[in-house]
């Protein structure tokens, strides 16, 4: 009985470790960016570091806090479209792989972001990933 039960516990954690790991992988694989600005599967470059700018937000009187936590642990980058040489603002989550001049490719939008006017989530990988 002692035994299942560990066995049971271990299994346990592995799964919440296997979650919490797909879920940051989730995360680092999505970024905010205009809907305007999007490009259904363009390629683009980072070509910026991070910028010190957090787009406006609207919110009520006494809620500025939102905001803050709205775009906390997200950088401000500048991309460029390799097809059509556009540059846009590009919001990747703070703690993703994103690296300078290198290529990725735009995905598929998973949401628009009720909270910032404009803003969907995207999802961006390097080709052949």
């Amino acid at each position: 009985m002692r035994r299942a039960a560990l066995l049971l516990g271990s299994s346990v954690l592995g799964l919440l470790g296997a979650q919490r790991t797909r879920a940051r992988n989730e995360r680092e694989d999505r970024a905010r960016l205009y809907g305007s600005d999007w490009h259904p599967d363009a390629r683009f470059r980072v070509v910026s570091r991070p910028l010190e700018y957090k787009p406006s937000v609207s919110v009520q009187e006494g809620e500025s806090f939102l905001a803050d936590l709205y775009w906390s642990g997200y950088e401000t980058r500048v991309i460029r479209y390799e097809n059509t040489r556009e540059r846009v603002l590009f919001f990747p989550p703070a703690e993703a792989d994103v690296d300078r001049n290198a290529t990725y490719r735009t995905g598929a939008i998973r949401s628009t972001d009720e909270l910032a006017e404009g803003v969907v989530t995207i999802e961006f990988q390097r080709p052949g990933r």
